[in-house]
């Protein structure tokens, strides 16, 4: 499937949307609401290792406050080839870890043994070099709503995103074809649980 900018925004909010179902750690279940708030850079990154049997995903943004800000990366990974999941992990990581800047950004750290973190399956290092490549690039600022299955999924504020490349390793794994997005999420967004089934 060609990558366009409706495509592009549906795959954000989705992966979005699973991203702030899995930080409500279930009690969205139970009809609870969970908020999220991006407050900097975030980086999309996902396609195939050099083999072309590793899928995968990652998402890296900043959260929180200018006096108290954090940081969150999701992965996931599959081996195409053998029909094999790998390993996936969510959470908070240090600041210090993802780094950014309008035109690149870099995400360097451990996902074993990471206090904040949780991890499934197979675990290690992510050392990702995201660099913006000057193709395509968009400004969102308003109100977005999408509503699935029983969730409902609101944000308001601003976003940028540029298309870019990436280069480095994921949990040993070589990147090899991919497809990334860098920008800037000003924005706050709110998940509600209609009823659980």
């Amino acid at each position: 499937m060609t990558s366009t900018p409706k495509t592009h925004a549906a795959l954000r909010a989705l992966a979005l949307t699973a991203f702030i179902c899995v930080l409500a750690t279930g009690n969205a279940f139970a009809g609870q609401t969970a908020r999220w708030t991006n407050n900097g850079a975030y980086i999309e990154v996902w396609g195939h290792d050099t083999t072309g049997c590793l899928g995968f995903y990652v998402s890296a943004s900043k959260a929180g406050t200018a006096q108290a800000p954090e940081t969150y990366v999701y992965y996931d990974t599959y081996n195409q080839c053998t029909g094999q999941w790998i390993g996936s992990g969510f959470g908070r990581i240090a600041n210090s870890a993802f780094k950014a800047t309008k035109k690149s950004a870099t995400l360097v750290f451990s996902s074993a043994g990471n206090a904040g973190f949780t991890t499934e399956g197979y675990t290690g290092s992510l050392n990702l070099k995201v660099t913006a490549d000057g193709l395509y690039s968009s400004t969102y600022s308003g109100h977005a709503k999408t509503v699935y299955a029983g969730h409902m999924y609101q944000s308001h504020g601003s976003w940028t995103s540029n298309s870019a490349t990436a280069t480095g390793s994921l949990l040993g794994f070589d990147v090899g074809a991919v497809a990334a997005w860098i920008g800037e999420g000003r924005d706050k967004a709110i998940e509600i649980e209609r009823g659980s089934h």
